[in-house]
């Protein structure tokens, strides 16, 4: 019987394959093998001719596309595979090129348009024919490494892996030559670039397919352990064998381990029973604990747990599954925190199989509660159904990077019943203290979450001596880049984000921005009104990577404002919706109640926010004691309980009942709350308040832009002047001062003393008579109130008249896009204005706009002689100069350099 004598780098598999055998016949011949551990020298006897080894032989030849059409039609068994090299499953049963493509397309559609799944398609046969690499390898590759999303920007350790197949530093997404880019990322991670090699390479150099796709995940193949099942890479090459043989994802667990399994004396077939088992204990009597870890499961309002969704259902009809293997999931969002407390702080994260999210019908019909946003009882229509199985997700809170230490952790499910969104609350912390935190599937050392960072607050008798806030509003995917989010994150400059509404918007592209040619496009492309649409539309603008690395790296604090719901929302519809039949057939075929609950239902799942003690009214207001210091109140002026707003067509109605007493901005349950939280914030001697309004609370005269007619924004405050002469009323007669009002909304930048008008004289030269003072931020993105296209000259000729008409406006800035931060110290309270100098690409740059200080117990803008030392960068100041530098820093350098107004034009087609 002839012999063969192990070489260097031998593996069982290659030495069955170059002698026409298998495996398995090898073993047979040679009782007691250990494909692990083949030693140089070795003699293994061989069946058959025997003979030395040939050349390995290559990838394929000629021009054709290669792998197309070979393997089995339908796939193969699920590959529960660990090692050998010997026992990865070769070429001739893989699936075929046509399943694979089938079955992968769905998750490549969801990442990319149907032209660019298309452009994806042909590139792949393209380089297959180039390079000679199997068609299939190339696919599986890119499913693996950016499941088919072209847009994909990534950093690993200073190396640039973009696109397609993360290959390094190849080429990244053009939106102006989409079809030319896809190509060349296919082309960079099949033949390589300059940086790294490429399938081809890696075939050339390893001669299979198994150390070819080590490489390509690690960089080199250690020889030593090419067998060794554990870490990153070990799952890496078994999740590429799943794709490649055409594994059914669903039925994982229930597919019998083909032949391909390595049992290491039967261990790995112990261990999966164990798995198997613990998971369906987990299922039963653990499962109900771990749904109800996830906050998204209950209602947004304690008081009212019918508005929640139903664990007991939820766990019935997941019965007997075990939870989804971690080869299957990924964290598609990133993760995120927020409404910190000094004990405890909410943890967010998105794990999902790879499908689209679950939809749901936009009303609600037949014998279900008036409150139901998942199809527990099954869909109507041919969307997709309700998932039949658990994933479970382990969390962890350290104070260190590494996670060497536990301050919090635990266990929780999630389900497509609430998106597949995760929302924990980590419990136990300490007051004001720094943390870092990461989610893992159940059972996996490798699939996890990216890893964040989040703070607690102080204690509320923390003399705490200085609190950084971010304050953000507005941001509309369409219109540009998100590049204020991650401007704080890179100079790590603030404590907390404070979000003031419009966080998504609610249209159709082109109806308000045009994203198509920047590659900004919200989805669903149409005007949202179901839970699946606000769902979409959460997703897509939380792809920005600046909101993905603001969201890891601080705390947020959000409110919504109008567009989380639809325009100039109020308690009873909004600009396009009412509750009107008419409404209803021509405006989107859903009821004001329903469209607000399925915004809400989205904007809990997907937010890091806590519930609140509230009525049917949704109740989002809340406040935070951040140590002494100060006390954020966080007022929801648009969707509780407001009165009618200006809905465009009634604009004159509005001006004339702007002052009636029955108007309120918030409804009177909100009012009384808010008037005692200023009361006792002063009784238990916070030194600041800091009051987070959505619309702008001072007066602002527009005569100039609308006339005399009709001269207010009477969707703001200015259409609510009662509920505000009550709000100064409580002020100055309990005598609360150092009261900081922040506005988002308008688009633009105020800043104004808090006054009384015609009740309390006001010395605008000097602040005295004011309470307070009103900080107003521009958008993220959203357009100016003056023109999308504005200059800057033009903007800063209207903000001139804006100053003059209102004696309380100090500073009126109407061209840049950007936001603010405050400074907060006993002493004072410092406002710095940024400004970005483009939104049309992603970018860390911005230009310091203005600084403002509040000094303790002054109650206006500190003046020397005029407000924010005489001088700012755009805009005008009232009393003060404009000197335009353009001197702008970038957040990632720290360097500066001069930008220009054309960069920052974007097209609104």
């Amino acid at each position: 019987m002839p012999t063969y004598t192990v070489k260097s780098g031998d593996t069982l598999f290659e030495i069955a394959k170059a002698h026409n055998t298998t495996v398995a016949a090898i073993e047979k011949l040679n009782p007691g093998i250990n494909p692990k551990t083949l030693q140089v020298g070795q003699k293994i006897q061989l069946p058959g001719g025997g003979g030395s080894r040939p050349p390995s032989p290559g990838p394929g030849k000629g021009g054709d596309i290669v792998g197309a059409h070979g393997g089995k039609p339908g796939g193969g068994g699920y590959v529960n595979y660990s090692g050998p090299a010997s026992a990865y499953p070769p070429r001739s049963e893989w699936a075929t090129y046509d399943y694979l493509w089938k079955q992968n397309k769905k998750l490549i559609r969801f990442n990319a348009s149907e032209q660019e799944a298309e452009w994806i398609h042909e590139a792949i046969e393209t380089v297959s024919r180039s390079s000679q690499v199997d068609v299939r390898a190339i696919l599986c590759i890119i499913v693996q490494e950016s499941g088919g999303n072209p847009r994909i920007p990534t950093t690993n350790n200073g190396v640039r892996n973009p696109g397609l197949m993360q290959s390094h530093n190849g080429v990244e997404f053009n939106p102006a030559k989409p079809k030319e880019s896809i190509l060349q990322m296919v082309r960079d991670g099949s033949e390589g670039t300059a940086h790294g090699d490429g399938l081809k390479q890696l075939l050339k150099k390893y001669g299979n397919y198994y150390e070819a796709f080590r490489g390509y995940n690690s960089g080199s193949v250690n020889k030593g352990n090419l067998n060794d099942p554990v870490g990153a890479t070990g799952d890496y090459v078994q999740k590429a064998a799943n794709r490649l043989m055409g594994h059914s994802w669903p039925n994982i667990l229930a597919s019998a381990p083909s032949k391909h399994v390595f049992n290491r004396p039967g261990f790995n077939n112990v261990v999966l029973m164990m798995n198997q088992l613990l998971t369906l204990l987990a299922c039963t009597g653990v499962a109900t604990a771990s749904y109800a870890n996830n906050l998204n499961y209950r209602s947004p309002s304690h008081n009212h747990p019918g508005l929640g969704v139903s664990i007991h259902k939820v766990n019935k009809r997941n019965a007997g599954a075990a939870p989804y293997p971690a080869s299957q999931l990924n964290f598609t969002h990133g993760v995120a925190s927020g409404d910190p407390y000094p004990d405890s702080v909410i943890l967010w994260t998105r794990c999902a199989p790879m499908f689209d999210d679950v939809r749901s019908n936009s009303t609600v019909t037949g014998y279900v509660p008036l409150y139901n946003p998942v199809p527990i009882y099954g869909s109507a229509n041919d969307t997709g159904p309700p998932s039949t199985a658990p994933i479970c997700l382990t969390y962890k809170v350290s104070t260190d990077r590494s996670l060497a230490t536990t301050a919090s952790s635990g266990t929780v499910y999630t389900s497509s019943d609430t998106d597949y969104t995760v929302k924990v609350e980590a419990s136990g912390l300490s007051p004001y203290t720094q943390y870092y935190y990461q989610f893992s599937v159940c059972g996996s050392n490798n699939v996890t979450s990216p890893l964040g960072r989040t703070k607690t607050t102080p204690a509320a008798d923390d003399a705490v001596t200085k609190i950084a806030l971010a304050i953000f509003s507005c941001s509309n995917f369409p219109f540009g880049f998100f590049n204020a989010y991650g401007n704080p994150a890179r100079k790590d400059s603030v404590d907390y984000v404070v979000h003031l509404g419009d966080y998504i918007y609610e249209y159709a592209n082109g109806d308000y921005g045009d994203g198509s040619s920047i590659g900004r496009v919200s989805l669903p492309d149409r005007q949202i009104y179901t839970l699946y649409d606000y769902r979409k539309r959460l997703a897509t603008y939380r792809t920005d990577q600046d909101l993905l690395l603001s969201h890891r790296q601080f705390p947020w604090i959000p409110v919504w404002d109008d567009h989380e719901v639809a325009d100039n929302t109020y308690r009873d519809g909004s600009s396009e919706l009412n509750n009107t039949e008419a409404s209803f057939i021509q405006d989107g075929g859903v009821s004001v109640d329903q469209r607000k609950m399925n915004a809400v239902r989205a904007y809990f799942e997907w937010m890091p926010i806590r519930q609140v003690d509230m009525d049917d009214g949704l109740r989002i207001w809340r406040s935070f004691s951040i140590g002494s210091l100060l006390d954020l109140v966080i007022l929801d002026t648009r969707q509780y309980d407001r009165s009618i707003t200006d809905l465009y067509w009634n604009t004159h109605y509005i001006n004339q009942i702007s002052n009636d007493a029955s108007r309120s901005m918030m409804g009177g349950r909100q009012e009384n709350w808010f008037f005692n939280q200023l009361i006792s914030s002063k009784q238990r001697g916070a030194t600041w308040r800091v009051i987070g309004s959505q619309t702008v609370y001072s007066r602002v005269n527009l005569s100039s832009t609308f006339g005399n007619v009709d001269p207010l924004n009477f969707d703001a405050w200015d259409g609510y002047q009662a509920n505000r002469n009550r709000t100064y009323q409580t002020l100055y007669e309990n005598e609360i001062g150092n009261n900081i009002v922040v506005s988002g909304d308008s688009h633009a930048n105020w800043v104004s003393d808090l006054v009384w008008l015609d009740h309390t004289p006001y010395d605008p030269s000097s602040g005295n008579g004011s309470i307070g003072v009103e900080f107003a931020g521009a958008a993220v993105s959203s357009p100016s109130p003056a023109g999308q296209n504005i200059s800057i000259a033009a903007a800063n000729n209207a903000s001139q008249v804006l100053i003059a008409d209102n004696r309380e406006l100090q500073w009126s800035e109407l061209y840049y896009r950007g936001y603010f931060e405050l400074h907060i110290s006993q002493d004072s309270v410092n406002a710095s204005f940024f400004g970005l100098p483009t939104t049309i690409n992603r970018n860390p740059n911005e230009i310091s706009l203005a600084n403002f200080t509040v000094l303790n117990g002054a109650n206006a803008l500190y003046r020397n002689p005029v407000p924010g030392g005489g001088v700012v960068e755009n805009g005008a100041l009232k009393g003060g100069e404009t000197v335009q530098t353009n001197l702008t820093n970038s957040t990632v350098t720290g360097l500066y350099s001069i930008s220009r107004e054309e960069d920052s034009v974007v097209e609104d087609n």
